[in-house]
């Protein structure tokens, strides 16, 4: 069998040399086949190309398995790499980070910090997708449902408007690490930015975030 798992049956090459022969009818309607028999030459030349052709297919054949363990290997390889990528834990500690500097960023002005760090803790999530496919659909629904008011707060470069929302995601996402397991986890707002060697309160605007 190959790749595809068809199976080809071998040749009968000595059905493949018969005699060729011209159809006649008459004219009562009878069909009589005369027939003549192939030339050596022509019947030499013949089994040199059904040869040829056995060959072929047997090479063809052989190098079906070697074709399939070079598959395989491959795989095992997409597999290895597939297994190094952070799946959930490593890239929401980036996210839970980038989440508290979007705080103390949209309260000093610098909105397009704010931006910036809110379309950062979203692609950091982005290797989940492959390695826990179940669970990024409910990042992606978080992102674009749940914390859709934050990012259009943002936008309008609204501190009031954000700060609600922004409190409301914090509960949010405490009540969606309970119905994941995950309990113990609880967000708090920090009084201070999780990276504190930013100056915050540069004045920017939101669309100064470079695509």
């Amino acid at each position: 069998k190959l790749l595809g798992g068809d199976s080809y049956p071998l040749l009968d090459f000595q059905k493949l040399i018969k005699k060729e022969g011209n159809q006649r009818t008459f004219a009562n309607g009878e069909s009589k086949t005369e027939t003549q028999s192939s030339s050596p030459k022509e019947s030499r030349m013949m089994k040199s190309n059904f040869k040829a052709v056995g060959i072929v297919s047997l090479l063809i054949l052989a190098a079906t398995p070697m074709a399939f363990a070079e598959d395989q290997s491959v795989q095992v390889q997409l597999d290895q790499i597939k297994a190094t990528l952070p799946k959930f834990a490593i890239p929401m500690r980036e996210v839970g980070d980038r989440f508290q500097n979007m705080y103390f960023a949209a309260k000093g002005g610098n909105w397009a910090l704010a931006a910036y760090m809110s379309k950062y803790m979203d692609k950091s999530m982005n290797p989940a997708a492959y390695t826990k496919p179940e669970e990024y659909k409910s990042w992606r629904y978080f992102v674009d449902t749940t914390f859709a008011p934050v990012n259009k707060a943002v936008q309008a470069q609204d501190f009031k408007a954000f700060d609600v929302e922004y409190n409301q995601v914090i509960k949010s996402c405490n009540a969606c690490h309970v119905s994941m397991g995950y309990g113990f986890i609880q967000i708090v707002k920090q009084k201070t930015p999780a990276d504190i060697g930013i100056n915050y309160a540069v004045s920017s605007k939101a669309g100064d975030v470079p695509k």
